[in-house]
């Protein structure tokens, strides 16, 4: 069960104990077992997929600028909140999470989009970061522990 071959699927890791077990073998896992790294993936994704729906349905009278400088705005605060999610800090792991399920209800709220793959997103999200929260906490844990150790 801790071998260093075993493939983590995203349901591992929702409890303290599947998180210690990640922790025991961090150093073993690859890039994209690692679930700091998944939740800044999949915001790496999200960012660019929206870049490209924006480009190609940009229709120059439809659209206004306000809308356009918004977009922009928001995109670069997701890739400046996940350069912080791949440096492993939980602060922004739960702010990048608030920041897209706050931009899903508003999604919602104004009709657009297809509430099936809002909802659906705002889950995967939510599993993302839980797991990467708790994996990261049990991280700092075994890290204090080490350096009281040496005291």
């Amino acid at each position: 069960m801790g071998d260093a071959t075993k493939h983590d699927s995203l349901m591992d890791g929702f409890s303290k104990d599947k998180a210690s077990e990640l922790v025991n073998r961090y150093e073993e896992l690859s890039f994209l077992q690692k679930p700091h790294h998944q939740l800044g993936v999949f915001f790496i994704i999200i960012t660019i997929l929206t870049m490209f729906i924006t480009v190609f349905t940009f229709e120059p009278g439809a659209t206004s600028n306000a809308e356009l400088i918004g977009l922009m705005v928001n995109l670069g605060l997701y890739a400046l909140l996940t350069f912080f999610v791949f440096l492993n800090h939980r602060w922004a792991m739960i702010a990048v999470c608030f920041l897209y399920l706050i931009d899903k209800v508003f999604l919602i709220l104004a009709g657009q989009g297809f509430l099936i793959s809002h909802v659906f997103f705002g889950f995967l999200i939510l599993a993302l970061t839980w797991r990467a929260v708790l994996v990261a906490s049990a991280l700092i844990k075994r890290d204090k522990s080490k350096v009281e150790a040496f005291d």
